[in-house]
């Protein structure tokens, strides 16, 4: 079974809590700046420091403080944002201008920052007693500290947090030098204020060509009105490929606390689901139960068709809508605001903020000549600008070196990317990049240029240049030339942000086009290191910082180079998937890998072939693609027989999985003799106590268990059990798993005492290493309560069934499948104890959720219907269960087919409903066709086979046909004494006797 969620170990649990810690630190430190300056306007804390800019050039030059954070406390755009401050900064204000000595909060907050992402129990300990006082007396309140203290990963409790007050999911400021259009960003507000007041529309999109400014105008507008309109509530989607708009929506739903992304195969669900869970979640306050205004930002979307999946399926209230793009192509329900080039008038004034030495650009026509070569493109201003200042250069004389660089790109033949412009720009910075910085910077720089440049953590770079000072050191030369951006998101080193803009990026790739294969290598070495060293550290195997880069570069390599280079590690990168679940993308790659193979001359007889092969097979699986998977399974057989021969063990594990599609297929006696054929291999080659001898004989006992014969099936399980407990021990989960199935064994032989009993010893033991709150743990306690209600202890299992559902609507949801399963288990107890309107109430409740979230073709949503139907039928409501039933049937007909046993049991409901209207021949024809295809696929002792020959016998009794009833009674009894025995209550109340 896939693992759909990992629980990270407790050091690396404490080490998030510190880096909360951090996270609250900086946020009140904010807030005290904000109280003693009385403002949070932008524009009035730069006047504060402008009023004390001769102190801070002092510090400047002392090197107090370095060049970026003197862009931050007197930036040229006359606007100041706390939110760009990282702590150091922070602490700086404090210092300087308000006299506040807080060297024991740098003290903590140091500690913090060297520690890493994992902390011991008495570092932790340590850091918890530092920290509480200063941090009180900053402001932060003892219930908050104590919050932080004690929350988990994937404890609902982070994520109630979350949601509570402000929700801003990777947005980040204008960069420090963005020409702010004040104009443009009101226009934009009114168009989106009138697009969500009109049902027809959808969104506003700001539409341009590359460089001019789009995604900028887009920070500005939601810095902007974030708080006056938004309630500090943004949401910013990367759509430059389905990667991320995936990614994206994930991890809101995962931040909101929404538990049903996962389907039950452990993949995550379709981006339409998930954008449409988001959008009904997102829409109300969790606390008071209020509409909120909420900005979806859809940056850098290709085209109109790359949006299906992200329009709610009805309008909503909350959810208000900006796109950037530089298609201008879009249908009646966009209000498209096209963003071009500067005018002159705004080229001019962002010359003169961004150009700093006034004698730089003082002749007025050299500037105007600079304006119109660069078309006055924002990108390629903002480029030549940072070259001027970087290298104390006049326009004049960047001029000269710019007209002699364009002729020299003319006489090479050089295939110009884009804008001509931008290229020359650029070609000039990356020339001077590599005389001042040096190899060790065009070599990060062309790594980066192939990754996400949306965004780019240094805990990833970090891997690539393996030093901390020196990655500092050319992040801050790519910045000062602007080819980078950075931010300090505030939750320490590793998830610092780094952007680079895709016209950068594409000119990187094509003006060095030969470094793409050593760069894909070394990419990949660092991506299967980190795989490598998370499965011997046994750590969570998520890919974090480079997950999403290794998608985007799959997804942009065409010719599936980048991909190939994990062919040999295959088993992590599987695990990696699975982590993620991410099932569908991991078909996908293993699909690729094998076309990639499939060039090679006898590639279908080749180990790494048939080794990728049957690993997407069992993606296939997994994925309940059965009926395909089961195909490629038994190809592979046909090589591996031939090959490998019919006890080698490679080709025992093919026919194993083999048995696995058909028992998946509810092909159990076909799964039953290749699991049997199995075992007799294995235990002359293993013996019977090796581990993959008893997982054969563990799938014999579950294939006999399927085909009723528990008799079997229960001894099998407790000769394994004898052996487990012997190596394993009875605390080990392998050997509960088998006990577990014991006592389903005894269930279904009628043994519940018997069975109910071994559930309360898995249940103390469980209880005890586990905890109260584990899956397994409550799925031990579900099967008590199934055993008390086989006992009709019925309000014993509903008070069980109830403590069970308290525990997953806190941990889990309540649209998560296993809360709606125990719901499920509740309503047919109510059932049980005839509160039928109840039950009915309940089911309905059910039916709402899984109708949004599964569809309602999904086999879940079905039974629940089915449920429905049973209630209906009780309050002898007839006709509305024998319409619900029909609908159902339609549905199954269509995807199990005629034979599967949900299809007979729904056809078995109709039948009853037309005995319970009289309709006794229709009746009798429909249980007549389900017993044929019973007895074939169940055999003639099985429970629901007997039933349905049961009911035949009672419409041949309506039908006053007593001889033909009485038959059929009587071979039904003589098949009950040899399964269950002459005193089982099924046997005392036969109608044969009564007939008799």
């Amino acid at each position: 079974m896939l693992r759909t969620m990992s629980h990270t170990d407790d050091d690396q649990e404490r080490g998030f809590r510190c880096q909360v810690l951090l996270g609250k630190l900086d946020h009140q430190l904010r807030e005290r700046i904000y109280k003693k300056l009385n403002t949070r306007d932008p524009a009035k804390l730069f006047q504060f420091f402008q009023s004390h800019k001769a102190t801070i050039d002092k510090l400047r030059k002392k090197n107090v403080i370095k060049d970026e954070q003197y862009k931050l406390l007197l930036p040229s755009s006359g606007m100041v944002y706390f939110d760009q401050f990282d702590s150091t900064l922070l602490f700086f204000v404090t210092r300087e201008f308000f006299g506040e000595n807080m060297k024991d909060l740098i003290k903590i907050r140091n500690r913090i920052q060297h520690g890493g992402t994992k902390v011991s129990l008495p570092e932790f300990n340590a850091i918890l007693s530092e920290a509480e006082p200063p941090l009180l007396q900053l402001g932060l309140s003892k219930a908050e500290f104590d919050d932080i203290c004690n929350i988990r990963i994937v404890d609902s409790k982070v994520k109630e947090l979350m949601t509570k007050t402000s929700f801003n999911y990777a947005c980040l400021p204008p960069v420090a030098n963005h020409f702010r259009r004040a104009n443009l960003v009101s226009n934009i507000h009114q168009a989106v204020y009138r697009q969500h007041h009109d049902d027809f529309k959808f969104s506003v999109v700001i539409s341009g060509i590359g460089g001019s400014g789009k995604s900028e105008t887009a920070r500005e507008y939601w810095q902007s009105y974030r708080n006056v309109y938004y309630e500090d509530i943004v949401c910013w989607i990367n759509c430059n490929n389905f990667v991320n708009i995936e990614k994206s929506f994930t991890e809101i739903a995962n931040r909101c606390g929404i538990n049903q992304i996962y389907n039950q195969n452990g993949s995550v669900k379709s981006l339409k689901e998930l954008s449409n869970l988001v959008y009904d979640y997102i829409s109300v306050r969790q606390d008071v139960n209020k509409p909120r205004k909420v900005l979806f930002v859809l940056d850098n979307v290709i085209n109109q068709v790359a949006l299906v999946d992200l329009i709610p399926e009805t309008k909503k209230e909350a959810p208000h809508f900006l796109i950037t793009s530089q298609c201008s192509e879009w249908d009646q329900r966009f209000d498209v605001i096209k963003i071009g080039k500067f005018s002159n008038e705004e080229a001019e004034q962002f010359l003169e903020t961004n150009i700093h030495d006034v004698e730089a650009r003082k002749d007025k026509e050299a500037n105007q000549k600079l304006l119109k070569s660069l078309s006055y493109l924002p990108l390629a201003l903002q480029q030549a600008f940072s070259f001027i200042n970087e290298n104390g250069l006049t326009v004049g004389m960047y001029l000269t070196i710019f007209d002699k660089r364009q002729k020299e790109l003319l006489s090479e033949g050089t295939q110009e990317i884009g804008n001509p412009s931008v290229y020359t720009t650029l070609s000039l910075t990356y020339n001077r990049l590599l005389q001042e910085g040096g190899q060790e910077v065009i070599d990060l720089l062309n790594k980066i240029s192939y990754l996400d440049g949306k965004d780019i953590r240094k805990g990833l770079l970090i891997k690539l240049v393996d030093d901390v000072f020196v990655l500092n050191k050319i992040l801050s030369l790519l910045a000062k030339y602007s080819i980078i951006e950075t931010t300090n998101t505030g939750t320490g080193f590793l998830e610092n942000q780094i952007n680079c803009h895709e016209l950068t990026q594409t000119f990187i790739k094509a003006y060095v086009p030969n470094v793409k294969e050593p760069v894909y290598q070394e990419l990949a070495n660092t991506f299967i290191e980190d795989m490598r060293n998370c499965r011997s550290q046994r750590q969570k195997m998520d890919g974090k910082y480079w997950y999403q880069h290794f998608l985007f570069i799959c997804e942009k390599d065409v010719e599936n180079i980048f991909l190939m280079k994990f062919i040999d590690v295959q088993n992590d990168s599987i695990h990696l998937f699975e982590t993620q679940g991410d099932m569908r993308r991991l078909c996908d790659c293993l699909k690729k890998i094998m076309e990639k193979l499939s060039h090679t001359d006898g590639y279908e007889r080749k180990d790494l072939y048939l080794k990728t092969k049957h690993n997407y097979a069992n993606t296939l699986n997994n994925l309940s693609h059965y009926h395909d998977a089961l195909r490629i399974f038994k190809e592979i057989e046909t090589v591996r027989k031939e090959t490998l021969g019919e006890r080698h063990n490679d080709y025992l594990t093919t026919k194993h999985e083999i048995g696995c599609c058909l028992m998946n297929l509810s092909h159990y006696h076909d799964a039953l003799s290749i699991f049997k054929e199995i075992e007799t291999v294995r235990k002359d080659t293993l013996g019977e106590r090796h581990n993959n001898y008893l997982s054969t004989k563990h799938n014999i006992g579950h294939c006999l268990m399927n085909l009723s014969h528990y008799h079997e099936a229960l001894r099998i399980f407790k000769e394994i059990e004898t052996v487990q407990k012997d190596t394993l021990g009875e605390r080990h989960n392998s050997y509960l798993t088998t006990k577990h199935n014991i006592g389903h064994c005894l269930m279904n032989l009628s043994r519940y005492n018997d069975a109910l009993s071994i559930f309360k010893e898995i249940e103390t033991v469980r209880k005890d290493t586990l905890g109260e709150r584990h899956n397994n743990y409550l799925s031990t306690k579900h099967n008590i309560g199934q055993c008390l209600m086989k006992l009709t202890c019925y309000h014993d299992a509903l008070s069980i069934f109830k403590e069970i559902e308290a525990v997953e609507k806190g941990t889990l949801g309540e649209r998560h499948n296993s809360y709606l399963t125990t719901k499920h288990n509740i309503g047919h107890c109510l059932m049980k104890l005839t509160c039928y309107h109840d039950a009915l109430r309940i089911f309905k409740e059910i039916e709402a959720v899984e109708k949004g979230t599964l569809g309602e073709r999904h086999n879940s949503y079905l039974t629940t219907k089915h449920n429905i139907g049973h209630c209906l039928m009780k309050l002898t409501c007839y006709h509305d269960a024998l319409r619900i039933f029909k609908e159902i049937e339609a549905v199954e007909k269509g995807t199990l087919g005629e034979r599967h046993n949900s299809y007979l049991a729904t056809k078995h409901s109709i039948g009853q409903c037309l005995m319970n209207l009289s309709h006794y021949h229709d009746a009798l024809r429909i249980f007549k066709e389900i017993e044929t295809v019973r007895k074939d696929t169940l055999g003639e002792r099985h429970n629901d086979y007997l039933t349905t020959k049961h009911n035949i016998g009672h419409c041949l009794m309506n039908l006053s046909h007593y001889e033909d009833a009485l038959r059929t009674f009587k071979e039904i009894e003589i098949i009950e004494n040899k399964t269950v025995g002459q005193r089982h209550k099924k046997t005392l109340k036969s109608p044969a006797a009564k007939l008799t």
